[in-house]
């Protein structure tokens, strides 16, 4: 669907004189429905307000009207599980990267049946590696929002990849681990949930809110506070949370096993309180 009407995929393409096409100039949110239900949808569109702001980009249309088109995509999609993408693009401008003189800009929604990994995954999980990451001034602001331009996540996550593993946690010059290559990250530490705080550069994750009041509701001792690659080493559990994946356990930072090397009973029972929360049991 672009600008609210529907639209065939073949169809729905950016110019090439368009900032998100020349630039990443664009924010965008990731949901998912369960059973045809969009999950925290408006805490979603919340958040992609906030990213705007944070780009100078108008919001295009009332928060209740991109919920109705949202939940009509949802509804044209013939699968259970749904995952969605709203997009606002910047549009059209002079040549260069001022923001004088741009006009236009599309809302921009995609809904597609969702392909979640493998079961065996969840309980095994996923090897991540440290990779080092350098934001500060205006990078780490944009960090709290949720922009087109992810090409320092994109070469983050490949050159994990590139060394065998599955994932990437995002790492300062002062060894502390802010996010992972697009997830939140949490780490058992003792008898204590541990989570890097808002206050730095990482996005305030929808998923990631939901699970530490999932937490605190089971009465877990939560903190939100920085979080070292050293402490990630003696963790019991170590784990990401997103919209599309939920929560997914980290069996291996670098070449330190994580616990017993698969899912820990905190991650496996918060994801299960989680769907539960979302309509998925």
């Amino acid at each position: 669907m672009v600008d609210g009407a529907f639209v065939h995929e073949d169809d729905a393409v950016f110019g090439l004189l368009d900032r998100t096409t020349l630039h990443g100039d664009s924010v965008f949110t990731v949901l998912r429905a369960y059973g045809g239900r969009v999950f925290a949808l408006e805490e979603h569109l919340g958040r992609l307000q906030q990213s705007a702001r944070a780009i100078a980009r108008v919001f295009p249309c009332s928060v209740g009207t991109l919920a109705a088109e949202v939940r009509a995509c949802v509804a044209a999609v013939s699968a259970l599980d749904v995952q969605v993408r709203v997009l606002l693009s910047r549009g059209v401008g002079p040549q260069g990267l001022s923001l004088r003189g741009v006009q236009g800009g599309s809302r921009v929604v995609v809904a597609q049946p969702y392909e979640a990994p493998a079961v065996i995954q969840y309980a095994q999980g996923i090897r991540a590696a440290l990779v080092e990451w350098g934001v500060s001034g205006i990078m780490a602001d944009l960090a709290r929002a949720k922009t087109g331009n992810y090409l320092g996540r994109v070469m983050a996550l490949h050159q994990a990849q590139a060394r065998g593993f599955d994932e990437a946690l995002l790492v300062d010059s002062q060894g502390l681990v802010w996010e992972a290559s697009a997830a939140n990250v949490f780490a058992r530490l003792g008898d204590e949930l541990v989570t890097p705080p808002l206050a730095g550069p990482i996005l305030p994750g929808i998923t990631r809110w939901h699970v530490l009041d999932i937490a605190r509701e089971q009465g877990l001792k939560v903190s939100e506070r920085e979080l070292s690659s050293h402490a990630l080493f003696e963790a019991s559990e170590v784990f990401v949370t997103s919209s599309l994946r939920e929560v997914m356990a980290i069996s291996a930072v670098d070449e330190h096993i994580v616990g017993d090397g698969r899912a820990g009973t905190w991650a496996e029972r918060l994801r299960e309180s989680l769907r539960a929360r979302a309509g998925a049991n």
